[in-house]
């Protein structure tokens, strides 16, 4: 009885902990990042209408605040700071029009920005002025975050603290406080991986009601950014005896699965050569073919893009705000490896279920696989980029690869929504003894955390 209270306790500490900082900070952000200061945050305004099936309205953002606010002259030029007088005579105009609920023609991809998309057109539909409507958009996103985020620490049965480490990164913070996709993208890649860990950890069976909440958030990952879908592979750590999935009173269809299982494996490689051989002609496909066959020579590439860039990505991950000219300093990086190395060999995990080595190392190929998808997809647009004949046959590609110095345009924040899946794959060995001690090395790591956020966003716009 008196471990379960203090198992509530801890429980109850973590959570307010984490919407206290995330809401205090999100709404930071919102203020401190002047607008459309978040990289592509025009182009994700765009998308939004797009996708909300509205126009005219970032056309209007453009004309009636980012340039009469001199907004447009900060990104590129780190010395600049905003012009707080020019930013004033433009604070109260509104738009044009108003909005109604005829205006709105929706598509699938407004999934991606839904919560910021119902903020922004409130503060349309409630006649704020614009920019009060792009704040209302942030403060969307904030809640959205802080929300699932909640519910993400209620549900994950481990590293508690780790989860809300990784939701309260710097860069985590300043995109889900903004308008694009990572607001979406994030916090529903750590919910459904600790919905995930809650079915293993349970221990109980697994049935048609619970499969439906991981078809739902894989199913808004494709939407959103494929890639991350496959986090619905760590599914797989969950022994196939514990699912129960019945269709009518009689057919099992996990009982099936086990019989006929040889079926199913022939079935997968038929359907993925189908796939590959009808999609021969897409230059992603061709990228994926060629580094396969090639295999070696895109080892060498990685470890060139990672010898090249891997510090550059690691600033992005902690904390490289704006159009990527602001950062957090070297010290604050070594002490965010230093807390989360803490944090995660530290064993406080009360449950009677582990996770074997083999569900460990099954977490690890997850993680690298999301990752190496990552790297191909941005391989293409390196071809891409660098104006490389994407029409040629796979020798041609095959021959890009050595060709190419580094992979381009990977930011390091696209490493967030994996982070999770490696930390728990590694297993933590250090029994903790001094509680008070273990919360106040987190609590003054997130006060250090907030002084240098405060510290680079006023000295990089307001000082």
């Amino acid at each position: 009885m008196r471990m379960e209270k203090r198992k509530i306790q801890k429980s109850t500490i973590i959570y307010i902990v984490f919407i206290i900082i995330s809401l205090i900070q999100g709404i930071v952000y919102s203020f401190k990042l002047p607008f459309a200061q978040v990289p592509d945050e025009l182009s994700h305004y765009e998308n939004m209408e797009t996708a909300f099936g509205t126009s005219g309205y970032t056309s209007e953002l453009v004309s009636r605040l980012y340039h009469p606010a001199k907004l447009n002259t900060l990104p590129g030029n780190k010395d600049a700071k905003v012009n707080q007088s020019a930013l004033d005579k433009v604070k109260l105009t509104h738009f044009s029009d108003s909005i109604s609920l005829s205006s709105f023609h929706p598509r699938m991809t407004i999934l991606r920005y839904l919560p910021c998309g119902i903020g922004f057109y409130l503060g349309i539909a409630m006649d704020l002025p614009i920019l009060w409507c792009t704040y209302m958009a942030e403060l969307f996103s904030v809640l959205f975050f802080v929300i699932l985020g909640y519910y993400t620490l209620k549900i994950v049965p481990i590293k508690k603290e780790i989860f809300a480490f990784c939701m309260l990164i710097p860069e985590t913070l300043q995109q889900c406080s903004s308008v694009n996709y990572d607001s979406v993208l994030i916090p529903c890649c750590f919910f459904l991986f600790a919905y995930i860990l809650k079915l293993y950890y349970d221990n109980t069976t697994i049935r048609w009601r619970n499969l439906l909440v991981v078809f739902l958030f894989t199913f808004i990952l494709v939407i959103v950014k494929l890639p991350y879908a496959f986090i619905f592979l760590t599914i797989f750590i969950i022994p196939l005896r514990r699912f129960q999935l019945k269709i009518g009173h009689r057919f099992d269809l996990i009982h099936f699965i086990y019989k006929f299982w040889y079926i199913f494996v022939l079935l997968f490689i038929f359907i993925a050569g189908i796939g590959l051989y009808l999609f021969r002609d897409n230059s992603l496909v061709k990228v994926f073919l060629s580094d396969i066959l090639s295999f070696s020579q895109f080892s060498s590439l990685i470890e060139r893009t990672y010898s090249n860039l891997g510090y550059y990505h690691i600033i992005q991950m902690v904390g490289m705000f704006g159009w990527i000219d602001s950062q957090v300093s070297t010290m604050f990086i070594v002490i965010f490896f230093m807390m989360m190395v803490y944090l995660n060999s530290t064993l406080n995990e009360d449950v009677e279920t582990r996770l074997n080595a083999s569900r460990r190392i099954w977490l690890f190929v997850v993680f690298v696989l999301m990752i190496l998808l990552i790297e191909v997809i941005f391989q293409r647009w390196s071809y891409n980029y660098w104006k490389w004949d994407l029409t040629g046959n796979l020798s041609t590609y095959q021959s890009y690869i050595p060709a190419l110095g580094t992979i381009l345009g990977v930011q390091g924040r696209y490493w967030i929504p994996c982070l999770p899946i490696l930390l728990v794959a590694l297993h933590g060995q250090v029994q903790h003894k001094h509680r008070k001690l273990f919360w106040f090395v987190q609590l003054a790591y997130y006060t250090i955390s907030f002084i240098q956020v405060m510290n680079v966003l006023n000295t990089r716009y307001w000082i």
